[in-house]
């Protein structure tokens, strides 16, 4: 079992089996006559055959190998998401995504479109506007310094983040 004990006598090996001889004859080599090291199987050409071992030059070469399997492909629910929409309408635009598909971040799945955030952007917009407008204009100046257009733009801003939408990326 162990190559590395060794006797010149038979008997048992240090697990209780009897130890094999080996005789000087029949010890095998290498091609080239270089011996074997130690630890190495050694099988006689007879159970090389019994067994079907082929003795071949190594080689290196590209392998392609094919390999059909039975099984069967099912959602992995752990990555499945459920998205609610915050108010009411219809999905207008759908991408073309099947399942199993890759998604890359901030990648656009589908378009929604409600009346509530048409509404609720036309709002901030306007706000927007007037906020601009009174910069510009002198008269209505002393409504700016009242504080009354930074806050409806704020109004409308948490209107639509409480919808769900980053103000930052509100298309017009």
């Amino acid at each position: 079992m162990n190559p590395s004990h060794t006797s010149d006598k038979p008997g048992l090996a240090p697990c209780g089996m009897k130890m094999e001889p080996v005789y000087a004859d029949s010890v095998m080599s290498l091609p080239g006559g270089a011996p074997l090291l130690p630890g190495t199987v050694k099988l006689t050409a007879e159970k090389q055959q019994l067994i079907g071992v082929q003795v071949g030059v190594a080689e290196k070469k590209p392998l392609r190998h094919n390999l059909r399997l039975l099984g069967r492909v099912a959602v992995d629910e752990t990555r499945s998401y459920q998205v609610t929409a915050p108010a009411e309408g219809w999905i207008s635009k759908a991408m073309p995504q099947v399942v199993g598909s890759y998604v890359k971040r901030d990648e656009t799945l589908a378009s929604f479109y409600s009346p509530t955030f048409i509404s609720a952007g036309q709002a901030f917009r306007a706000a927007l506007e007037y906020q601009d407008r009174m910069q510009t204009n002198a008269v209505e100046r002393s409504i700016q310094r009242s504080g009354l257009a930074e806050f409806n733009v704020k109004q409308y801003r948490d209107s639509l983040r409480n919808l769900g939408s980053a103000t930052g990326r509100l298309m017009t």
